[in-house]
């Protein structure tokens, strides 16, 4: 500016150690004044400080939804993103399918071997999920030793050529840990499909435990497709009956 006297403020974002950004401000045409670069400075740190929380809470948030030993999403980010799945396709007729994948006899693996076994098993069945699902699908650790993957666009035999590939993904599994090396790892998987299986998308969840149990029931290491169910409609999920059944 004239005289030497700054026309413009340019001051860095920064809080935490970490550059946020920079705010940008053109005072007017007679310059900036001392009182307004301390203004500028002050509303600098403001925002800083303000930009920093958000990023924190974001951050925060990011490990409230993740499960920390796969790395996967957990129980209440599948939650919210079916959620928003089920808003995304009301009225419009889109397909949505659910494949809960459940281990079989997952406590032997902890009692005959140990924990950090079974710690093994579960973060490699998170590179399963990861490795041989798409983009547009979405990977929980549900809890415990079961996993949940919504299909969005994806029908019954969509949904069970992915469970299916998994199914073989599963069993073809030599896991590394410091005891030597597991296999003969085994899933049982039961999948629901909207609108084939259940009249409301909600149902989807309970509809796939079900199938699951039958799973279970008839021997595991197989796929059970769900029934069409129009009774289940209304039904809240049963939780109990989850991991009933190893």
């Amino acid at each position: 500016g004239e005289g030497g006297v700054p026309n413009h403020v340019c001051q860095p974002l920064i809080a935490r150690n970490r550059l946020l950004g920079l705010l940008y401000r053109e005072p007017a045409a007679e310059g900036a004044s001392a009182s307004a670069l301390q203004l500028a400075t002050m509303l600098a740190e403001q925002v800083s400080l303000a930009l920093a929380n958000i990023d924190l809470r974001e951050q925060l948030r990011g490990q409230a939804l993740r499960d920390p030993l796969t790395g996967l999403g957990n129980r209440r980010f599948v939650e919210d993103a079916l959620a928003l799945q089920i808003a995304g396709i009301a009225g419009d007729g889109r397909p949505l399918s659910v494949a809960l994948i459940d281990l079989d006899h997952f406590k032997q693996i902890n009692d005959t071997h140990s924990h950090e076994a079974g710690d093994a098993v579960l973060r490699a069945i998170g590179d399963v999920l990861r490795a041989n699902t798409r983009q547009s699908d979405i990977t929980a650790r549900y809890g415990g030793e079961e996993f949940l993957l919504l299909l969005p666009n994806t029908g019954p035999d969509g949904a069970l050529a992915v469970a299916n590939h998994l199914l073989q993904a599963v069993r073809s599994l030599r896991v590394l840990w410091s005891g030597g090396v597991l296999d003969g790892i085994t899933a049982s998987i039961g999948i629901a499909a909207f609108p084939d299986h259940v009249s409301r998308p909600d149902d989807l969840i309970v509809a796939a435990d079900a199938a699951l149990y039958r799973a279970k029931a008839v021997g595991r290491d197989q796929v059970v497709v769900s029934a069409a169910a129009p009774d289940l409609a209304g039904q809240q999920p049963d939780m109990s009956t989850l991991h009933a059944v190893e």
